[in-house]
């Protein structure tokens, strides 16, 4: 039994899907699309899947929707995957948990992102040990493969003819995705690739090459994101109190700084701290902060492991939609102003500037 269901903003349409082999298609209003394909699990995909749960939901406010899928394969090691989606204006977040069912995930595909559309310019941000590189192409040249290899791309984003430019990143847990690196005997493979028309995204998190090695019973969580860039939108003038993390911390926050030295956005003090002014303050609020890389699990709040590598998009993400609503019940605004640096060109910290607006509707 199929099952469908639509999420409709101010500039696109995106329906859901169960037991089919693209279970997400989002459509823009400019004609470009994006599709996400079936995960795979031991060499077993999703078709033919049987859907436990599909359900959308919508907030009576509009600023954000909501959508679940569950589903599991009757067949193989009999898995089952778990889904959530988060939209907002122009940014929509997915959650995928994958239950191995019988026996261990030996090899492990995400989802694979399809991008259609007539494109001029293509942007990627990868990993290179700790640090970021980015390399951009011109589409209107013939290529095929822009990135290929075991280096974790952490996004990449599509320049359409009009200007519009649509991104797909990975989540705050850059640890899961490059698994692999920190694995006896485990292989992984991100690749970009396709020319002006279409862009593909490839992603092997795992590959055992002895499967008797692969963890028993072990489940595994992912996050990305995709986002869009229009035309800018029409800015409504304002006074906006100005503040700083480093500000409201008022203290040492030695314990909380990313690779940068600034406050990392994922640490319970930062969130705790931002709420507890959101919730009092009177004024318009414009946030200063920086998307920062990350190695403190405390802040994840697992502290006792090492080295869980991990930037703030879920959390610039999560803040901008709560702070967003709880600011709008006294008619105030919420923005971010992002240092002008490598992150500052990435299309979820470009939407992530600009205020919310209240479009969202399911169906």
């Amino acid at each position: 039994m199929y099952e469908s269901n639509t999420i409709i903003g101010k500039n696109f349409e995106c329906s859901l899907e169960s037991g089919v082999s693209d279970f997400l298609h989002f459509t823009h209003q400019n004609g470009t699309e994006i599709t996400l394909k079936n995960c795979q699990c031991n060499n077993f995909s999703e078709d033919g899947s049987l859907v436990q749960k599909l359900k959308v939901h919508s907030t009576l406010d509009n600023y954000s929707a909501s959508a679940e899928l569950f589903q599991t394969i009757p067949f193989g090691s009999e898995f089952e995957l778990k889904r959530n989606f988060d939209f907002t204006d122009c940014f929509a977040r997915i959650i995928t948990d994958i239950n191995p069912g019988i026996g261990a995930i030996q090899k492990l595909n995400l989802e694979d992102v399809e991008i259609t559309g007539n494109f001029t310019k293509l942007q990627i941000f990868f990993l290179n040990g700790n640090k970021v590189e980015t390399k951009s192409f011109d589409l209107t040249e013939t290529t095929t493969v822009f990135q290929s290899g075991e280096q974790l791309i952490l996004a990449f984003n599509v320049t359409s003819q009009d200007g519009t430019i649509f991104e797909c990143g990975t989540g705050n847990d850059l640890w899961r995705h490059n698994a692999a690196t920190a694995i006896p005997n485990c292989d992984a493979f991100f690749a970009v690739e396709g020319n002006q028309n279409t862009i593909n995204f490839k992603r092997q998190i795992l590959n055992f090459i002895n499967s008797e090695e692969a963890p028993k019973k072990r489940s595994w969580r992912f996050k990305y994101y995709f986002a869009w860039l229009d035309k800018k939108k029409t800015v409504i003038e304002k006074n906006y109190q100005k503040i700083t993390l480093n500000e409201l911390i008022n203290e040492d926050f030695s314990h909380v700084q990313a690779f940068n030295g600034e406050p990392c956005m994922s640490s319970p003090l930062c969130r705790r701290v931002l709420r507890n002014y959101l919730r009092k303050t009177n004024e318009n609020i414009e946030l200063a902060a920086s998307l920062s890389l990350c190695d403190d699990a405390s802040h994840l709040e697992r502290g006792g492991e090492k080295g869980l590598l991990h930037w703030g998009v879920d959390d610039f993400f999560e803040l901008m939609t709560w702070a967003t609503k709880q600011l709008s019940k006294k008619n105030l605004s919420f923005k971010f102003a992002i240092q002008n640096d490598l992150f500052a060109q990435l299309v979820a910290m470009k939407v992530l500037t600009e205020n919310l607006e209240n479009c969202i509707e399911t169906e």
